[in-house]
This record gives C-alpha cells, sequence and structure tokens, in this order.
C-alpha cells in the first residue's frame, strides 16, 4: 500500500471538531474580559462623554453567554459525528484488512484507488 494517506485515511486521523473550536472560544473571551477588566482597572480611569467600560463588559459577556448556548447546542452533533467517524474509520479498517487478507491468500494485489473515490 502506498505511505501517503488517502483522503479517507487522513479524515479517519484527524482530531479537530466543533466541540474543541467552541471550548477555544470560551476560552478565549474569558481571556478578552480577564484583560479588558483589568485595563479598564489600570490604566483607564472613568471619564465623561465616553462609553462606560462596565457596560462594554456586560456586553461581553452577553456574546459569550451567546456562544455557550451555540455550543451546548452543537455538542450532540458534534458527538454524533466523532461516532460517525469512528464507525466509518472501523470499517474502512476492516474492509483493508479483509482485502490485505485476500491477497495473502490469492498471491494477487490488489490496487484500490482509494484516492480517487468521491468521499
Amino acid at each position: 500500500f502506498s505511505p501517503f494517506f488517502s483522503p479517507l485515511e487522513i479524515y479517519c486521523r484527524s482530531r479537530t471538531h466543533a466541540g474543541t473550536q467552541f471550548q477555544k472560544a470560551d476560552s478565549d473571551l474569558d481571556y478578552i474580559q480577564y484583560r479588558l477588566e483589568y485595563e479598564i482597572k489600570t490604566n483607564h480611569p472613568d471619564t465623561a462623554g465616553k462609553r462606560n467600560p462596565v457596560t462594554l463588559l456586560k456586553e461581553l459577556s452577553a456574546i459569550k453567554s451567546r456562544y455557550q448556548t451555540l455550543y451546548a447546542r452543537f455538542k450532540p452533533i458534534g458527538i454524533e459525528q466523532k461516532e460517525s467517524k469512528n464507525r466509518i474509520c472501523a470499517t474502512v479498517s476492516k474492509t483493508m484488512t479483509m482485502i490485505q487478507e485476500l491477497q495473502k491468500q490469492t498471491d494477487v494485489e490488489v490496487m484500490l484507488p482509494i484516492d480517487k473515490l468521491d468521499l
């Protein structure tokens, strides 16, 4: 078999999914909020005529809340996606094992154009 990975093998080996992205976004928002609070407390005293920094922080909290709501809604989808990916990868692995066994038994090597399949 080829030392290069097919698109399906790359897909099966990938670790990134929506849940991780939402967790990172949530963590990033926490850090941004912390930095803003720190900057406001240390460098920017309240001045008349400018937008209240506390209001800005409350808006950031609302944005974070929306991200958490989205994460909660998409978490089951991410779980199902991971389970589906695992089933697909298991099926491909079993199929490849069967092909290898058939090749050993028949002394015929079958080259499958996996890279060219429309997956």
